[in-house]
Formats: C-alpha cells, structure tokens, sequence
C-alpha cells in the first residue's frame, strides 16, 4: 500500500472515531431525556451528518483505489 492510502486509511479511521463519538452524545442525551427538536441535538446531528459523508467519500474512494472492502467495528461490541 502506498503513502497516499495510507494517509486515506488514517483519516477515514479519525472520520469514523468522530462520528462514533458524537453517536454515543446524542444516544445519552436522547436517553436523558432531551427533546429531539432542541438546538442542541440540532447541532450535533448536523455536525454527525457531516462526519457521515466524510466517512461515506473516503470509503468509496479506498476502496476504487485499492480493491480492497473497507468494514466498520463498534468499539466496545
């Protein structure tokens, strides 16, 4: 594997770590009690969304440059 897939593995691993970890937030809040129109769930969906899409184009594109399947783990299952 060359540099540049290597580079592309790392961010899509950070890209996955982040959106886990605003999961696990709006997961707590949402058991807390949070109604799911307030601003902050707002907020953290959103900003979710954009991780999701990063993780989306980065896999996508790993796997058109090295053939290879690219799967997913949750940490602590």
């Amino acid at each position: 594997m060359n540099m540049k897939g290597r580079r592309l593995l790392v961010s899509l691993e950070v890209e996955w770590r982040v959106f886990r970890f605003y999961n696990r937030i709006i997961n707590f809040l949402v058991t807390k009690g949070v109604k799911l129109s307030s601003p902050v769930l707002c907020f953290l969906s959103n900003r979710m969304d954009k991780h999701v899409m990063k993780v989306y184009t980065s896999k996508m594109l790993f796997e058109k440059q090295s053939g290879k399947i690219v799967v997913f783990y949750k940490y602590g299952q």
